[in-house]
């Protein structure tokens, strides 16, 4: 049976999760006068046009326009529902969840119910580690790799022995539904019906999203069965491509310390962590993704990728190059010695020798440059193979400003003429030193606002002029749907100082927006002010009256073909256009305060 989650929990989250805080866990905030500004964590930017008022507890990018409050942010951010990003806000922030019943939706908890699931099914794995009979060869083998027993449970490590339906038939005696096991990508339908376990023979790496949550698994095998790492599918829960294992351990210190190393594998993270490295994520089996990029912006600008000093590591640089720098990340590379990976490096030299050499680290598109060089020769056939080479790399940088510096970088790296570089990149002309390469993104408000925004505006900061404005039938005036059910909303409930924060509105993403649109607008309305307003609204529904009734008049002539009347009744309008113009009654200038 689903659930409903009540008025209640949301009013006391809204009075309890800080936003700044919510907020800062994917993004660098700045005190900026009083309020807080970072890089947009929904668009690629090199200026910070994103900001977050902790007075009003909203959030609001001028860049893109993305906005809205504390649930509109998790939602955005990590792709939940409404329900769920309450549920994680609640928590976050000890929230006992008052939930009640919602017949109409037997669907709403399911996200729930999988993560419930994951987190029993790793409790079954780590039994099956610690203290099941047939775990004795993954403890052996856990030894063996050097990992105690302190950071086996730090990151939840497990085992599920061999067998077509171990984890299968105890999850069904608990009472588990196969088919939502077959949904958290524990179990597989085979071609007769039949369900049988993914994982078998494997030591298990419980994957957890940012709040600490099981959101899937990896599993090693034990033994010489193919694949080696396995991973969970994707599922409601699990999208390799926004997740990074070890981030959930690895936060606080990469924040603190300003630099994130990214490994390869799951013994490689926790190898690092356990050796006083804690700042060390790894990928799922796949490049960095943009997603994944953005997740560690939120921590850090400083990237170090760690790799094996083979050919795949340098394959691994190129493909992760044009995310990182076109996020303008500070990218580095630390290729190890042949034959180490994070994990034998570091417990063969220690961790200060894996410092020194993160300290070493080279930019990475400088070790591409070079890299390319030792591959081609530095003869002008091998520099003309690097250049082309490199250049995929530049096109996909999609700031100009920051493919300029990479194309400079290039010439030099490759001792060519700036200038053949540019004509060789085509029809992607650079900007030149000195030229505005990338508009300034301002504020996209004036104090100029269309009546529509500006009656919402007006109904929200005085909620005494509603029951004036609604027997105005003023909601029929709205032709903006988003500001139409906004006005529904405030105009057909009384005493209606928080209804914009039903959860019917909270969901709406476009409504929240428009809300942070106007919250960041400071106008200043009171009620001497706000009966300019409603006039100027008056006249305009007025002209709006004699100009529907002047249509129908239109509409007569044309279908009765008497040009003569058609002609005068045109020139009428177009008198009424511009009478319409010269007063401005369809755009208000709101009164404001003095911004800090």
């Amino acid at each position: 049976m689903g659930t409903r989650i009540t008025d209640e929990t949301i009013e006391t989250l809204r009075n309890v999760a800080d936003i700044a805080q919510v907020v800062s866990d994917r993004v660098i905030l700045k005190r900026s006068g009083r309020r807080l500004a970072g890089l947009c964590p929904f668009h690629v930017e090199k200026t910070p046009s994103f900001s977050v008022d902790p007075e009003k507890q909203m959030y609001h990018c001028f860049g893109c326009g993305a906005g809205g409050d504390v649930f509109s942010f998790v939602m955005q951010s990590e792709g939940l529902s409404f329900p769920d990003a309450v549920r994680s806000l609640a928590d976050r922030f000890g929230v006992p969840l008052a939930e009640g019943r919602d017949e109409s939706d037997p669907a709403l908890g399911e996200r729930q119910m999988l993560f419930d699931i994951n987190r029993m099914v790793t409790g079954v794995f780590r039994y099956g580690l610690l203290k099941s009979s047939k775990g004795s060869i993954a403890r052996e083998y856990l030894n063996k790799r050097g990992i105690t027993e302190e950071f086996s449970e730090i990151f939840g490590l497990g085992f599920i022995p061999d067998g077509w339906s171990y984890l299968l038939d105890y999850m069904v005696k608990k009472g588990a539904n196969t088919a939502l096991l077959e949904k958290a990508g524990l179990v597989v339908c085979g071609r007769q019906g039949r369900f049988y376990d993914r994982f078998r023979n494997r030591i298990m790496f419980p994957i957890q999203d940012i709040q600490g949550r099981v959101i899937g698994f990896g599993g090693r095998v034990l033994g010489n069965d193919n694949p080696k790492y396995l991973n969970s599918p994707e599922t409601p829960l699990y999208h390799k491509a926004r997740s990074l294992y070890g981030l959930y351990q690895a936060r606080h210190e990469i924040r603190k310390k300003r630099v994130v190393y990214v490994v390869e594998g799951y013994f490689d993270v926790i190898s690092l962590h356990q050796n006083g490295i804690p700042e060390t994520v790894a990928g799922l089996g796949t490049s960095l993704t943009r997603e994944q990029v953005q997740l560690l912006r939120g921590y850090t600008e400083r990237v170090v990728l760690v790799f094996d000093g083979d050919a795949a590591g340098l394959r691994a640089a190129e493909r992760a190059a044009p995310l990182l720098l076109s996020f303008a990340m500070d990218a580095r590379v630390l290729l190890l010695p042949s034959g180490e990976d994070p994990d034998s490096f570091v417990r063969s030299h220690g961790k200060e020798a894996f410092l020194q050499k993160g300290a070493e680290a080279e930019p990475l598109f400088s070790f591409l440059i070079q890299s390319s060089l030792q591959r081609w020769g530095r003869n002008p056939a091998g520099r003309m193979r690097s250049l082309e080479s490199l250049l995929p790399v530049l096109e996909n940088i999609t700031d100009s400003v920051v493919r300029d510096l990479y194309l400079r970088e290039l010439a030099d790296g490759l001792d060519l003429e700036e200038r053949a570089v540019r004509d060789r990149l085509g029809k992607q002309v650079l900007p030149r030193q000195g030229q505005d390469a990338s508009r300034e993104i301002k504020p996209v408000f004036s104090e100029h606002l269309p009546m529509e925004e500006a009656l919402i505006s007006l109904l929200l900061s005085v909620p005494q002029c509603r029951d004036r404005v609604a027997a105005m039938d003023a909601q029929d005036f709205f032709s903006d749907p988003v500001l139409k059910r906004m006005a529904v909303c405030l105009l057909n409930k009384e005493g209606a100082g928080t209804v914009l924060n039903s959860p019917e509105m909270l969901q709406d993403e476009e409504v929240q927006k428009r809300l942070a649109r106007l919250g960041f607008q400071e106008s200043v309305w009171n009620m001497e002010n706000a009966d300019n307003l409603i006039s100027q609204f008056q006249r305009l529904q007025q002209q709006r009256q004699r100009g529907s009734g002047l249509m129908d008049r239109i509409k007569a002539a044309e279908a009765g073909r008497d040009q003569a009347r058609l002609m005068a009744l045109l020139e009428q309008k177009q008198q009424q256009a511009r009478e319409a113009a010269k007063i401005g009654l369809s755009r208000v200038v709101t009164p404001r305060r003095h911004i800090q």
